[in-house]
């Protein structure tokens, strides 16, 4: 499997991976953390130096502003994802070059990142990306996704989510646990490789389980 560092060795050595759509989720709020938005930025700049795209939430401020500000400088190709009524709210607001599309509203925003993206790596956040999260793991959960969801815990903020979601399994209301559905990572550069990681074994699985077809002889 490539892990993080393979991926700058390929780039140092001239040959490419195939790229990634990334779908972060993320607070419109940078929060009081300054480590959190350090993370985001690095985040932004490591899609954009593997060679991947991002897809986010559209907007300029906050953690999404962050990462998408440092990916566009590194030369991700951006798409942002903005549902009407806060297209319209937010016409004023400096975001960086991308992509944007205006969807109906806040769940068919959700539903076209997910089926735009290969993973998911959610940085700390409100409601919103609390709502996302839960969605992926909900279609996990139920067989319906099989793309990675990576948690980066900065200053351990989803520490609360793990304890939550293993107790839904105590409890007898789910018998998969979070180690299950989703993996946390303690750094942008390990989400990342944690992403590329799961996205390339899931091809080879894909791969490896595909029918294979007799072949006909040619006619003599």
């Amino acid at each position: 499997m490539l892990r993080s560092d393979d991926y700058r060795q390929l780039a140092d050595s001239g040959e490419s991976a195939p790229a990634l759509t990334i779908c972060v989720f993320c607070g419109s709020r940078t929060g009081h953390g300054a480590a959190i938005s350090a993370a985001a930025r690095e985040l932004g700049e490591l899609i954009g130096r593997h060679g991947h795209n991002l897809v986010y939430g559209a907007g300029g401020s906050g953690l999404m502003g962050e990462i998408a500000g440092a990916a566009a400088r590194h030369g991700a190709p951006i798409t942002g994802y903005a549902p009407r009524f806060i297209y319209e709210r937010e016409l004023g607001m400096a975001m960086p070059e991308q992509t944007l599309r205006v969807t109906d509203d806040l769940f068919e925003r959700k539903r076209q990142m997910i089926d735009h993206a290969d993973a998911f790596i959610a940085l700390p956040g409100g409601y919103g990306t609390l709502d996302e999260i839960m969605d992926v793991l909900s279609l996990t959960y139920l067989s319906v996704n099989a793309k990675p969801l990576i948690l980066l815990n900065t200053e351990n903020f989803w520490n609360g989510l793990i304890d939550l979601t293993t107790r839904l399994c105590e409890a007898g209301f789910a018998d998969r646990g979070p180690g299950m559905l989703m993996q946390l990572a303690g750094s942008a550069a390990d989400a990342l490789a944690a992403a590329e990681q799961a996205v390339r074994a899931g091809q080879a699985r894909r791969v490896a389980q595909a029918p294979a077809f007799p072949v006909a002889e040619a006619a003599t």
